[in-house]
C-alpha cells in the first residue's frame, strides 16, 4: 500500500548511496557493499529472474546503526510486486491514460520463499513457509494454486497441489477451484523452485499480468516513449499480450528459504 512505501527522500538517498558505490569502482570492500535488487538468471527465453535482498542481507550490507532501517527498505517480492500494481493502478486514477508504463514486462511473479526444483526440497521448503503465510488467514477462507512449470518435469502440478493439501489441512481453510481467497503461486524452472501467496490474484494483480491492468485502466504509454522499437523486434514468441512485451519476469527472494 502507498503507506507502506519508501519515503522519496529515503529512496533518493539509496540511490545516491548505490551510485556513490559504483563510483567507487573495485576499492569497496565486498562486505560493506549495498544487497541490491538485481539480475539472476533467465531460466528460459523472455523469463528472467530478479533477485531482491532479504532483510537478513540488507542489514548485514549496511553500517553503523542504520543497518536497522535499510533492511525495511527493501520489500518483500510480493510486497513489490503489489506496489507495482497499485502504482500503476493510481496513475490511471490520478489523470488516466498518461505517464510511464511497464512496455516491456508482460507478468510479475512473486516467489517469497524459493529451493531446488525438486520435490523434496519444495515439500520442506513450503512446511516451514505456508503455515507463516496463512497465519492470519481465518477458517474457512479459501484457497487454491497457480502452478507454472518451465522445462522442468521435477514437479509435477498434481504432486505439488497434493503437498500444499497435506500442508494446509490442519490450518482449517478451504480448497477453492473458483474465486480462491488466497492463491498460492507455485513456479518450476531449471534454476529454482519459489512460490507466493497471494490476495487479489485474480482480481487486483490480474493474475499477476501487467499488461492485462493497464489494459483495463486504459493507461498508455508517454508519447516521448514510443520508438521505432517495433521495427527493429521480432515478436515472434507469442507471449501473453502487451504491444511489443516478450518479457516475464519473476521476483525471488534471496532469504534462502529452502535449499537452493
Amino acid at each position: 500500500s502507498a503507506k507502506d512505501a519508501p519515503h522519496p527522500s529515503a529512496v533518493s538517498a539509496l540511490l545516491e548511496a548505490e551510485l556513490s558505490e559504483l563510483r567507487g569502482g573495485h576499492g569497496a570492500e565486498p562486505s560493506r557493499r549495498r544487497p541490491r535488487i538485481a539480475f539472476y538468471s533467465e531460466v528460459t527465453r523472455g523469463v528472467a529472474v530478479i533477485g531482491c535482498p532479504a532483510a537478513d542481507a540488507a542489514s548485514a550490507g549496511g553500517e553503523g546503526g542504520s543497518s536497522g532501517q535499510q533492511a525495511q527498505e527493501y520489500p518483500s517480492p510480493s510486497a513489490l510486486v503489489e506496489r507495482v500494481f497499485a502504482a500503476h493502478r493510481s496513475r490511471a486514477s490520478d489523470g488516466g491514460g498518461g505517464g510511464r508504463v511497464a512496455r516491456f514486462v508482460v507478468r510479475m511473479w512473486p516467489l517469497d520463499s524459493v529451493c531446488s526444483p525438486h520435490l523434496k526440497q519444495f515439500q520442506n521448503a513450503a512446511a516451514i513457509a505456508i503455515p507463516k503465510a496463512f497465519s492470519s488467514a481465518p477458517p474457512g477462507a479459501t484457497w487454491y494454486m497457480s502452478f507454472h512449470a518451465r522445462a522442468m518435469s521435477t514437479i509435477r502440478r498434481e504432486d505439488a497441489l497434493e503437498v500444499l493439501k497435506e500442508i494446509i489441512r490442519p490450518l482449517q481453510l478451504e480448497l477453492s477451484v473458483c474465486d480462491a481467497q488466497y492463491m498460492i503461486v507455485v513456479e518450476v524452472n531449471p534454476a529454482l523452485c519459489g512460490f507466493s501467496v497471494l490476495r487479489g490474484y485474480d482480481t487486483d494483480l490480474f493474475e499477476c499480468n501487467l499488461q492485462a491492468l493497464c489494459a483495463s485502466e486504459g493507461l498508455q504509454p508517454d508519447s516521448s516513449e514510443e520508438e521505432d522499437e517495433a521495427s527493429d523486434e521480432e515478436n515472434d514468441d507469442g507471449s501473453d499480450g502487451g504491444e511489443g512485451a516478450a518479457q516475464i519476469t519473476s521476483v525471488k527472494s534471496a532469504d534462502g528459504d529452502g535449499d537452493k
